[in-house]
């Protein structure tokens, strides 16, 4: 039988001393494993009060597929979940002072750079396959004619498949992870470009486009200023790298390198400095947290 303080505890909110309604309700087997999830909660601890019964003691209920519900309360540097079952660790670096880190690329195009170093947005040129569209937009085109990726500039080559057709060079590199642009040649040649296109050189015949990929902001975070480096990894793509900063436990700043390689920062990447194939930012929690 679910005793009257059980059933108190499933229907009612529970507050915590940190001033968060911080809860858990699980369907479990029995009370080891109801004991087990509460002991384990990641980044979490139990709210001693005497309101409330200790899990660890098997007392909430003895019926079979129980309903096992515990109080816990995030650790100092984290931050509740938004579902209320879990932590989730702060990012403690302030929102960034760029205009261009405000959310929106400073209201340029995702496939142009936002520049803000004056003060005022400046919005970088489109990559190829596109066309710059007023101040801040681009508009798509087939193709930049008669012009290649420059990897004298910082594009950089993958790789060179056959393929029959542009359309055909296009979809080999969206069937790839690290392929964001290609350039087509007469005889077949498929360049494949990690990089986003931006630079380019004259090359008769050829077909050039970007296919996918978001602009870099052109920061690298400053070692050289006082930011902490942390460690690197090859992450092969901008959303791992930043996912991966996310995850770990020590790494509140990223910088971002079009060749695919990660570093990490333990600081916040105030200071910066512009590198052409760079993208920096520090992780912060979504609105929601």
């Amino acid at each position: 039988m679910v005793s009257a303080l059980v059933m108190w505890l499933f229907s009612s909110t529970i507050v915590t001393t940190l001033g968060q309604e911080c809860h858990a309700k699980l369907t479990v087997k029995d009370m080891k494993e109801c004991s087990h999830l509460c002991e384990e909660s990641k980044n979490c601890e139990t709210v001693r009060s005497p309101d409330v019964v200790d899990p660890k003691k098997k007392q909430f209920c003895d019926s079979e597929h129980a309903v096992c519900q515990f109080t816990f309360a995030c650790k100092p540097g984290y931050t509740i979940n938004r579902d209320r079952t879990a932590c989730k660790r702060k990012n403690p670096c302030k929102k960034g002072s760029h205009i261009c880190d405000e959310g929106n690329n400073g209201g340029c195009h995702i496939k142009r750079t936002c520049n803000d170093n004056s003060g005022d947005i400046v919005c970088g040129p489109c990559p190829a396959g596109f066309v710059n569209d007023g101040d801040k937009g681009c508009k798509e085109i087939e193709a930049t004619l008669g012009m290649v990726c420059n990897d004298e500039m910082g594009e950089v080559w993958l790789r060179e498949p056959k393929t029959p057709d542009f359309e055909a060079c296009k979809k080999s590199c969206l069937d790839t992870s690290d392929c964001n642009s290609v350039t087509y040649y007469p005889h077949g040649g498929c360049s494949h470009w990690r990089s986003m296109c931006k630079q380019l050189k004259p090359r008769e015949g050829v077909k050039s486009a970007n296919v996918r990929g978001e602009a870099l902001n052109k920061r690298e975070c400053a070692v050289q200023k006082g930011e902490k480096w942390l460690s690197k990894f090859e992450a092969g793509s901008y959303e791992k790298c930043k996912q991966t900063c996310m995850d770990d436990g020590k790494c509140n700043a990223f910088t971002y390198y079009n060749h695919g390689s990660c570093s990490f920062f333990t600081s916040c990447c105030e200071q910066t400095f512009v590198t052409d194939n760079a993208h920096t930012e520090r992780w912060r929690l979504p609105e929601y947290y």
